[in-house]
Order: C-alpha cells, then structure tokens, then sequence
C-alpha cells in the first residue's frame, strides 16, 4: 500500500491523476511517525476498556 502511496506523490502521470504534490523528507517523516502512533494508541484504549470492563 506504501507502494502506491509513493507512486501518487512522486510519478509525474499519477500527481496529474490525484492532484498531488511530491512530499521531501521531512513531510514523509511526519506522516510515517503520525501513522506509527496509531497502533500503540489503540492498544492503550483497549487495555484501558478492559480494566474498565473488570470493574
């Protein structure tokens, strides 16, 4: 999926299709590091759900 992420940023025919724009460095670190946060946070509310659930 990282794959065609890629390719709709950086190849000159798919940016025409998607309307978008290359990302440099910095911008696919933030979006990288964004994502990267999504498991450990799910993983904390479900912990979280189940002390509740435990009472």
């Amino acid at each position: 999926m990282l794959a065609v992420q890629v390719v709709a940023v950086h190849v000159a025919w798919a940016r025409s299709v998607f309307g978008t724009v290359p990302l440099d460095a910095g911008q696919w670190a933030l979006c990288l590091a964004t994502a990267a946060t999504v498991l450990p946070v799910e993983l904390v509310a479900r912990a979280a759900r189940r002390l509740v659930a435990r009472g």
